[in-house]
């Protein structure tokens, strides 16, 4: 009996909003393909499971990443609520092509420099000893209650390097951690969606306003000098939000779920954890290779990585 034909028309699953396991729904996904048909929200798109083929797809010239390539949203067929529709229409380097693309990569690759990284490693200690003494505090006064790892330290942990990172005041924090929590929530309806979309470009406007004023040693100060000393085309208002949103967006999420995953690997690995408390395994040495390996363990979904088809209606 030949298979039938995998179309868009047709999706072989619709992926859980609410994401309560994602493991199988990953493996359900491996299991129907390497490259198939899903719904998302509503959305009809390829699912790609495979690595290499993903790999060869965001490096073939036959895809595109900017929207104008989507035949589904040229068409109309994408609705305005649409939860990951932002993600899509920014405009940054994620989500342009060619010229476009290294024009808006060019300022924050010489902003967002290894010494910048290097010179937040005291701050970032310190963000996590504080985290790291609220859970032992917590499991003092009550050590039969447990304690939810994302909650206290895998969200809040890189939610703060981040404001750091942008030099947003202390202040604010708690709004950009309710904005960034948000813009992940795949179940908010329309309203929730638009809201948190205003409210995100209203709070990196009025960042890059302040340190338009007031220049400070952060990376937000620096993308805006980089971007003034361009001698070529730059980066407009709009992009240069976008571009921090896109930093914000890969920063929070990946990390969010890099603790989370150790965890779990750990936990589910007893003779791994051992060898870690004695001091057999550490993070210290090859640190990339260890944490590459520790994302790809158990990998579900890696995120929306829009390919638009140059040629193909899709």
């Amino acid at each position: 009996m030949t298979a039938p034909e995998l179309t868009l028309e047709r999706p072989v699953l619709s992926l859980d909003p609410t994401a309560q396991d994602v493991h199988a729904e990953a493996a359900r996904i491996r299991a129907a393909g390497p490259v198939v048909p899903v719904d998302v929200l509503g959305v009809s798109a390829w699912a790609v499971s495979d690595n290499d083929i993903a790999q060869r797809i965001l490096e073939s010239p036959d895809f595109a990443m900017n929207s104008r390539n989507w035949g589904a949203l040229q068409r109309g067929e994408v609705p305005a609520g649409w939860p990951l529709l932002k993600i899509i229409l920014g405009q940054n380097m994620g989500t342009s092509d060619g010229a476009d693309h290294r024009r808006l990569r060019g300022p924050l690759i010489k902003a967002f420099t290894a010494r910048r990284v290097q010179s937040m490693a005291p701050g970032i200690k310190a963000i996590t000893q504080s985290l790291l003494d609220e859970i032992g505090r917590r499991a003092e006064q009550n050590p039969r209650t447990p304690l939810d790892l994302k909650e206290l330290f895998a969200t809040p942990l890189p939610i703060g390097v981040i404001c750091a990172l942008f030099g947003v005041d202390r202040q604010h924090e708690a709004d950009l951690h309710r904005l960034c929590d948000n813009l992940f929530d795949t179940t908010s309806g329309p309203e929730t969606v638009a809201a948190t979309e205003a409210g995100l470009h209203a709070f990196m406007s009025r960042l890059l306003d302040a340190k338009t004023a007031e220049p400070g040693d952060d990376l937000t100060s620096a993308l805006l000098a980089q971007n003034a000393a361009e001698s070529g085309a730059r980066a407009n208002r709009e992009e240069l939000i976008d571009t921090l949103i896109l930093v914000l967006a890969a920063g929070h999420q990946t990390t969010i779920n890099f603790f989370t995953n150790t965890l779990l690997s750990l936990m589910t690995h007893p003779g791994t954890l051992a060898a870690v408390r004695a001091g057999q395994h550490s993070w210290s040495k090859s640190p990339r290779s260890r944490c590459d390996g520790t994302r790809r363990w158990r990998k579900a979904h890696s995120g929306t990585r829009p390919a638009m088809s140059r040629s193909v209606a899709c």
